[in-house]
């Protein structure tokens, strides 16, 4: 019988580089732009970026936008301002996981020290 290894499909990347492709998803860069910058094979980064792409859809939708807008509410009341206006509050939270620093301070951070800018 053989058995399946589900975490295969994930390539063992050092912390190094898997801080690289956080920044380059952060700075909205493609994956094939991702790939040649840190030569890396581009079904890699492709796994990744679908993999940070459900993390955030997951985590904005169920949870800190709720505290906002309660569940029931009627989207198309909500202007696009107060949206807006929501993902600041959110991005300027300390977040207990980021060592009490707020989400824009943590990429204000990684982007000083992006070394290929």
């Amino acid at each position: 019988m053989k058995i399946k290894n589900r975490y295969r499909k994930w390539a063992r990347l050092d912390n190094s580089k898997t801080k690289e492709i956080i920044k380059c998803f952060a700075l909205d860069s493609t994956a094939t732009k991702t790939a040649e910058l840190l030569k890396l094979n581009l079904k890699i980064i492709d796994d990744w970026y679908i993999y940070f792409r459900k993390v955030i859809y997951y985590h904005c939708m169920n949870g800190l936008l709720r505290e906002y807008i309660p569940k029931w509410t009627d989207f198309s009341t909500v202007t696009k301002e107060d949206i807006e206006r929501y993902v600041k509050l959110i991005n300027n939270r300390p977040r207990k996981r980021l060592w009490f620093m707020t989400s824009n301070e943590v990429i204000e951070e990684e982007m000083k020290s992006c070394i290929w800018l």
